[in-house]
């Protein structure tokens, strides 16, 4: 588990801020007075006091408890998401994003209902396999079962060939019958309003 220097160095890096700035902006902000070199004392390792942890899981906006390594959950109401999922704190945010934004401008579907639909498709789990496969070759085969357009299918693929041309083809196919799939069930719900 990381532990309090190696998280401020990520939250720092993540502002894309000094650490002259985020000292400055810290001391405007609270009534902690940090100066940059304190600042970097703990980036270097000394341990904060509670109320020092407080102003800056404030600031950077994370809970106490993830600044020192307790939990990987950035936020508090993300803690039982990543312990039951296992997302991350980035997929966490993205899907909050996609939930808070609005409608498509032609259309009554939100974002939401779009990856939706497109994650619940069944060839949704194979390309997901397929693309940890092409990523992170271990096995000497994989196995794909699926539904694809109502057909049983198997596919045996040597994981030496995670890296070829033919390989990034079969995935990128996979992601267009995944798109494909979704077209028909759309014309389909559309034909049904009709």
């Amino acid at each position: 588990m990381a532990d309090f220097k190696d998280r401020l160095r990520e939250l720092i890096k993540e502002t894309n801020k000094t650490q002259k700035d985020i000292a400055k902006e810290i001391s405007e902000e609270s009534e902690l007075e940090i100066s940059p070199q304190t600042l970097s004392y703990y980036v270097n390792g000394r341990e904060p006091n509670y109320d020092t942890l407080k102003v800056f899981a404030k600031y950077f906006g994370v809970s106490v408890d993830y600044l020192v390594g307790y939990s990987n959950a950035e936020r508090v109401e993300n803690e039982d998401v990543i312990k039951e999922l296992g997302l991350t704190n980035k997929v966490i945010s993205l899907i909050k994003r996609i939930q808070s934004n609005l409608l498509l401008a032609d259309d009554d579907r939100s974002l939401l209902d779009v990856f939706n639909q497109l994650v619940s498709q069944p060839l949704f789990l194979s390309f997901l396999v397929g693309f940890r496969r092409a990523t992170f070759p271990g096995t000497k085969f994989v196995n794909f079962h699926f539904e694809s357009l109502s057909d049983y299918e198997s596919y045996e693929i040597d994981a030496d060939d995670a890296k070829s041309i033919a390989y990034v083809t079969y995935l990128k196919s996979l992601l267009d019958e995944i798109i494909y799939d979704i077209l028909i069930d759309e014309r389909t719900r559309q034909s049904s309003k009709e």
